[in-house]
């Protein structure tokens, strides 16, 4: 769809694609509009509305890429404060292997490692693990306290050092819940076309959104794409910050 979209063809073509590929596809006004089947956990069902995506200048720009590294720059230090406790404590919970990788999908499909603090006990066999609430998954009181406080986000500083994510973005998700959601909605991997974020429009808007709530947080994510700013990062960070310091 994104090259489709790229390529200036035009609504009856591109609507005429979504037929084929989502059965469930209505076409009315928009030649965008999905009819959502299920209901989302946190909220009644509703349309979805998926206008052509236009990218902000910003979003894939160097200013962005200059923004997020001299932003990285300031939080660093910070950051290393809040994770030398945990470092130390950290043990008497759930041994030392604190730090873990695992696979994402980034900007244009491409997989990259993704670093955060474990929060999860080890060896559980749940392939939703700490995609829902309640799971049982979760070590007790420090991987609760470093989820909520997102303390366990921190190690992706490295990720924003190294180029693969950004400050403010499309939370990048695992690759084969990524392809399952562009098998029933193509129109997910427009998500794609810009680096990932640790915190975006999505977070602020509902921060106790589960792996469920995948197409609200997608027209979040599409909204950002196309009206990103500089001055719009900010807000975000603020708002983040914001949000994790009442909890």
């Amino acid at each position: 769809m994104w090259d489709l979209i790229q390529s200036g063809q035009s609504s009856d073509v591109l609507v005429s694609w979504l037929k084929r590929m989502v059965p469930e596809y209505i076409s009315e006004n928009s030649p965008f509009e999905f009819i959502d089947e299920a209901k989302s956990v946190n909220h009644v069902k509703s349309p979805i509305v998926l206008e052509p995506l236009v990218l902000s200048w910003y979003v894939n720009s160097h200013t962005k890429r200059w923004f997020d590294l001299a932003f990285s720059l300031i939080v660093t230090p910070f950051a290393l404060l809040l994770l030398l406790p945990v470092c130390v404590v950290y043990p008497l919970f759930s041994g030392l292997d604190f730090v873990f990788r695992h696979y994402r999908v980034g900007k244009n499909g491409r997989r990259f490692y993704l670093y955060k603090i474990r929060s999860l006990k080890k060896n559980h066999n749940n392939p939703r693990a700490g995609m829902v609430k309640g799971d049982g998954t979760v070590i007790p009181i420090l991987g609760n306290f470093i989820r909520q406080t997102r303390i366990d986000e921190l190690p992706q500083i490295w990720n924003i050092f190294k180029g693969d994510m950004s400050w403010v973005g499309p939370r990048p998700e695992q690759l084969d819940f990524v392809t399952q959601c562009i098998g029933k909605y193509p129109a997910y991997d427009a998500r794609h076309a810009v680096k990932p974020g640790i915190t975006g429009l999505a977070q602020i808007h509902n921060p106790n959104a589960t792996i469920d709530d995948h197409q609200e947080k997608l027209v979040d994510d599409l909204e950002y794409m196309r009206t990103a700013t500089m001055w719009l990062d900010i807000k975000i960070l603020c708002r983040s910050l914001g949000i994790i310091a009442k909890l």
